[in-house]
């Protein structure tokens, strides 16, 4: 066992007992075996159908950063219609690409395969009034981060 996976095993143990919870879905570059220096962990929490909370956090676990999500399978759906909605695959490819830890009933297998078809799915061309938008945000974010980098910002951690 990797490092890495001995960090998540150590968060899921709080969550494991909870009656509540379906299953683990670690997903992101230590996964698919390109982590970088500045990679965090993602890992999804799923919860039993007709839950009506959810959470997401950020907890550091032996040097390495876990960010996580709770969520009930619906709410999991919602994230693929949106992103789908929004010209992105973003929800689809944490679940389709990611290892399944723990599927008490297998709920986390089919919002995998659910997600592999949204991958497939057929995502509409961007307009170019979309695209120079998106490009002027992007732009607009590095500068922002370039300036608070420069003036040694305090803020340049929340911006990065």
């Amino acid at each position: 066992m990797e490092h890495w996976e001995t960090a998540v095993e150590s968060f899921t143990k709080k969550w494991s007992d909870k009656d509540n919870v379906e299953g683990f879905l670690v997903c992101g570059s230590y996964v698919t075996g390109s982590p970088s220096k500045r990679s965090d962990i993602d890992l999804h929490i799923v919860l039993s159908s007709g839950v009506d909370w959810r959470e997401r956090g950020a907890e550091m676990i032996d040097g390495y950063l876990i960010e996580y999500f709770v969520n009930s399978p619906s709410q999991i759906k919602v994230y693929f219609e949106d992103d789908f909605r929004k010209n992105r695959k973003h929800a689809a490819h944490m679940f389709s690409s990611g290892k399944i830890l723990l599927d008490r009933n297998g709920i986390l297998e089919e919002l995998k395969s659910e997600a592999v078809k949204w991958i497939g799915k057929e995502y509409p061309n961007l307009n170019e009034v979309t695209v120079e938008l998106n490009k002027y945000a992007l732009w607009d974010c590095l500068d922002n981060l370039q300036d608070a980098y420069e003036s040694e910002s305090k803020s340049f951690t929340y911006a990065y």
